[in-house]
């Protein structure tokens, strides 16, 4: 169902926001829990309490994110990640909300949204890729 924690839903509702917007510490704690286990991703974009992000689709990659995800106490379904369909998974944890997507709400996948992105230090010693929205695109698809 739509919106319940751990779902995997279609990825018209994933965050999009400006690279310099403001992180909160919960964001920031979701995002070096994916550093921590290495691993590699866009930032889509961030809103209060929640961080969307998509995860490069090699197979090491997405069993990094599934044992991040793990340590908030769920479980990630890899397959839907790597699905030609746009999916996003959300999982409602104690620091906010962690969303792992395929694509962009525009389709762009992990490769074709590296070529847009620019490197921002959330803090110190954690440098993150933040996707670039295109011209013309919106600042959250709902």
């Amino acid at each position: 169902m739509e919106g319940e924690p751990g779902c995997m839903t279609p990825a018209t509702g994933v965050l999009a926001a400006p690279p310099d917007a403001r992180l909160d510490e919960d964001q920031l704690h979701l995002l070096s829990l994916l550093d921590r286990h290495g691993v590699q991703h866009v930032v889509l974009g961030a809103a209060p309490a929640a961080v969307c992000v998509v995860p490069a689709p090699y197979a090491r990659n997405l069993d990094r994110a599934a044992a991040a995800v793990r340590e908030l106490g769920a479980e990630l379904p890899v397959d839907p990640l790597r699905s030609p369909e746009p999916h996003v998974f959300r999982l409602t944890t104690g620091r906010g909300e962690l969303q792992l997507a395929n694509a962009a709400p525009d389709g762009r996948r992990y490769g074709e949204l590296l070529l847009d992105t620019v490197p921002r230090e959330v803090r110190p010693g954690l440098t993150v890729e933040v996707s670039v929205p295109e011209a013309g695109a919106p600042a959250r698809a709902d």
